[in-house]
């Protein structure tokens, strides 16, 4: 996700594209940040990530938008630094310095949020207690089945992020893995033959992982 260029994209203060879509959201905020600000936030952190963009006015009849710009850039700018590091605004804050701009049209400006989705295990990001996600071009709260799921992400997924680049199999301590091998074929969870070495049973685990996520989120 990158910010956008709208010099590249109108020569007039209206345009149709891009549209809001799953990764998109153009919001009015001409003097004060609007609470709903915060639930696309959850929503795209929740999601696949997405950008905000503070100044643009839509005209949903019309099928477009307008360019109005934000009276106090330098306010605006404080207070979505102030709030993502509140925990009753923001469960966790999730914004940093290099995903803020503030981009010039004309004689107006523009904010500019970009929100990266977050990692499995940190997820749902809540905006005043509420947890949202990203469907279509809008913001919806989380149902507790999505909520459930998410919970089983976060139970199931590593932080390889923090593993270091060189870490192979041969990191792992043999005498661990076969007592777990055993105790899988023991209670009958899965058949592991003793031709599969290490590594073929490790690929199994994670394939075993896949097809349970598979299954949950077919039943909820």
């Amino acid at each position: 996700m990158t910010f956008l260029d709208f010099q590249e994209l109108t020569s007039s203060n209206t345009f149709k594209t891009p549209a809001e879509s799953e990764s998109i959201e153009y919001k009015e905020a001409s003097w004060k940040l609007p609470k709903s600000f915060w639930e696309t936030v959850s929503s795209f952190a929740n999601t696949a990530g997405g950008l905000i963009v503070l100044g643009i006015a839509e005209d949903k009849k019309a099928h477009e938008y307008s360019i109005i710009g934000v009276d106090n850039p330098e306010d605006i700018e404080t207070q979505i630094f102030n709030d993502n590091n509140n925990p009753s605004c923001l469960s966790k804050p999730i914004i940093q310095n290099q995903d803020v701009t503030v981009t010039n049209f004309k004689d107006k400006k523009l904010i500019q949020v970009i929100i990266h989705a977050e990692q499995y295990n940190a997820r749902p990001i809540t905006a005043f207690g509420k947890a949202y996600i990203r469907t279509g071009d809008g913001d919806r709260v989380a149902t507790a089945e999505q909520l459930k799921y998410f919970t089983v992400e976060s139970q199931n997924e590593i932080d390889t992020h923090l593993l270091p680049a060189s870490y192979t199999i041969d990191d792992l301590d043999p005498k661990s893995i076969k007592e777990y091998r055993d105790e899988l074929n023991q209670k009958g969870i899965i058949t592991v033959s003793e031709n599969t070495n290490n590594q073929e049973f490790c690929i199994q685990l994670v394939c075993l992982e896949k097809i349970e996520l598979v299954i949950l989120t077919l039943i909820i």
